[in-house]
């Protein structure tokens, strides 16, 4: 297209001049010729974006062709079923039975690609643990998803094939009709569908609210469960059973020569006390090597009773104040049996109780001798909201005497050590690892309590930056300096000037640190450390370690609460610490997770956890990339969300 000729010259549109009837006309002629070249040049446009949106559609399914035929011959692909297989089953979770859920495995991998369902669906073995919730009959809005429930339980069972399975049952309906509070019709659906498999059980959990034990159990014999290896019958721990423990027709049901607890292969026994403690005798217990009892109010002479029984057991739980109580009761030391007892085998105890369980426990302590023992797990929260003053015990210095007293008789040094005491000072606890030298493994957290606890109201502006308590945290620098090698003698300095002095204090202690052994320190639960002497202890045990003669650290976890540094220095600090440890887990091998929680967080976590939902690390460093999900005493969890969130509404003013 020729170009456009101007009307006029440049020269002329300076001047100021009426154009003639010649110039008028030929400037709409070139006006004309303008627009037309504009709506030919808007035609080539959209010609051109025509082309181009269709040879980028093209490119696109280019791009996608090459994608797919690229996967054909990638090396997942090229994997062979069997290998799959193996990775898909790795992938199922450990601490519990597979849910039915399209988010876990193995229904959300059975989403991925048809290639995978088919590998998927066709592997037995991926489908041999299951956990039911038990969704009741009885309420119209549950009836359709109950039957449905049903149906899709039926079905992965039967994808195992003839592989041992194992499930878990959980069921939890309050009635508000005392007339009717049993609700044993509301499980017997799952109970037949189980009875169907049972030839293939090869573990069995139940948790269930207000059930007729007899009538649940009753119709199964011992012939009916050849590979049953672990059972659990667990009341809920608000359940009726526990109102009248009298009541022996469950014990004397199970008690029968062909019962279910007489299975040939049975080696896990997790009971409440009225049931294990009237089954006594008419039991054939010496093939156990775990039994776990739920107490009310344990009587030792009942545990020996059973416990006794039991040659080759390796590993023991035992529950106190399993039931709900009123906050100011106090169970006294069991009275009556034998004044010690001593499980030769045992390799693992563990005792589960509250704070008013502390008599208790300091008389099992001094009461139950185990040799062989390797690994101790003592739990203990509060009746009372978990943020609340609860006072220290004031069993605090005999508990550690008996403590003290029960290590003693240890043939080996204890290797394994976990600890969840609500609430302890630190005292204590340095008196705790004091008696521990051979430690290997130590999970711990809790809430450590200082002697001063102010009542102020909190700003997020306060110059400081510190939280008055009691924003919770388990841990100072003092227990962290216990645990640098050459550091002790200020942690015996600032005991010795502390207002709470205890006699162990003043003992004697050779070793350069607490624990010189120590390998693995998990969950330092909501812990106040010094940035400074965190990377001390760090580097004082893996790039030193030779050195201060003591173990290799090989993995750390750590919890801080938001506020735990003071906030102007806060990320400054935070940087240097992390690229730090970066370089530690690089150059040593060391783990280390570090974790920040604020208020809101640890809400949502425990929510998350009564959901059974998984609790995500909010950050890490190093090697490590997952963090565990917090592990928190039953009935402190229960309570947990909303103590901590009254008591914010009441103390922090935003």
């Amino acid at each position: 297209m020729p170009a456009i000729q101007p009307a006029i010259t440049p020269a002329s549109l300076r001047t100021i001049r009426s154009l003639t009837d010649c110039e008028i006309t030929a400037v709409h002629g070139f006006l004309d010729e303008g627009q037309n070249r504009i709506q030919s040049l808007d035609i080539e446009i959209g010609r051109l974006q025509n082309l181009h949106s269709s040879l980028r559609l093209k490119t696109q399914q280019l791009l996608s062709f090459i994608a797919s035929h690229n996967s054909l011959i990638s090396p997942l692909n090229r994997l062979p079923p069997d290998i799959l297989q193996d990775i898909f089953y790795h992938c199922l979770p450990i601490a519990h039975n597979a849910t039915m859920s399209v988010d876990l495995p193995p229904l959300s991998l059975a989403r991925v690609s048809k290639r995978w369902r088919n590998v998927i669906y066709s592997s037995p073995r991926l489908w041999t643990t299951l956990h039911i919730v038990a969704i009741p009959f009885d309420v119209p809005f549950h009836a359709q998803s109950s039957r449905a429930n049903l149906d899709a339980i039926e079905s992965w069972i039967n994808r195992s094939g003839v592989l041992p399975i194992s499930i878990s049952m959980y069921h939890d309906t309050q009635s508000s009709s005392l007339a009717a509070r049993m609700r044993t019709y509301q499980v017997k659906p799952y109970f037949d569908i189980i009875a169907r498999h049972s030839h293939r059980l090869k573990s069995l959990y139940f948790i269930l609210r207000d059930v007729d034990w007899v009538q649940l159990l009753s119709p199964f014999s011992s012939s009916d469960f050849p590979k049953l290896e672990s059972l659990c019958i667990k009341d809920h721990h608000e359940s009726i059973s526990w109102d009248d423990p009298s009541d022996s027709r469950a014990a004397n049901a199970l008690a029968q020569d062909k019962s279910l607890l007489r299975a040939p292969q049975l080696r896990c026994l997790d009971l409440p006390s009225y049931l294990g403690n009237r089954l006594g005798e008419k039991m054939q217990w010496q093939n156990l090597t775990s039994l776990y009892v739920s107490y009310w109010s344990i009587q030792f002479g009942d545990f020996v009773r059973i416990a006794s029984q039991c040659p080759n057991l390796s590993e023991c739980l035992i529950r106190l104040s399993y039931i709900y109580a009123w906050p100011d009761s106090i169970n006294d030391p069991p009275n009556g049996g034998p004044l010690n007892f001593t499980l030769p085998n045992l390799r693992n105890l563990m005792i589960l109780g509250t704070h008013d369980d502390d008599p208790t426990t300091s008389d099992l302590f001094r009461r139950i001798s185990t040799p062989s023992l390797t690994h101790l797990t003592w739990k203990r929260s509060s009746r009372r909201e978990p943020w609340s003053f609860t006072p220290l015990s004031y069993m605090e210095e005999e508990m550690l005497e008996s403590l003290k007293e029960f290590l003693s008789r240890l043939v080996a040094p204890l290797e394994g050590l976990g600890l969840w005491l609500d609430p302890i000072s630190g005292e204590a606890l340095v008196g705790i690892l004091k008696c521990v030298p051979g430690l290997k493994r130590l999970s711990t957290g809790g809430f450590v309590r200082p002697s001063a606890l102010p009542r102020r109201r909190w700003r997020r502006d306060t110059p400081d930056g510190y939280p008055p308590f009691p924003i919770p945290y388990s841990f100072d620098d003092t227990i962290l300096l216990g645990l640098i090698p050459g550091r002790m003698s200020q942690i015996d300095a600032a005991l010795r000037a502390h207002p709470v002095h205890y006699d162990f204090i003043d003992e004697p202690y050779d070793l350069p640190c607490l624990c010189p052994q120590l390998e693995i320190v998990r969950y330092f639960s909501l812990a106040k450390f010094c940035h400074k002497d965190l990377l001390e202890l760090v580097r004082s045990r893996t790039l030193s370690h030779h050195k201060n003669e003591v173990a290799h650290l090989r993995y750390i976890s750590i919890i801080f609460p938001f506020s735990a540094q003071p906030l102007g220095l806060y990320e400054t600090e935070e940087s240097e610490l992390l690229g730090e440890l970066e370089v530690l887990g690089r150059e040593t091998g060391v783990w280390v997770n570090i974790e920040h929680t604020s208020d809101e967080a640890i809400i949502q976590a425990a929510s998350d956890l009564r959901e059974g939902k998984r609790v995500r690390s909010k950050g890490t460093v190093g090697r490590a990339y997952y963090a565990s999900p917090y592990v928190f005493g039953e009935q402190m969890l229960d309570r947990w969300g909303d103590s901590l969130s009254a008591w914010m509404s009441e103390n922090i003013v935003v």
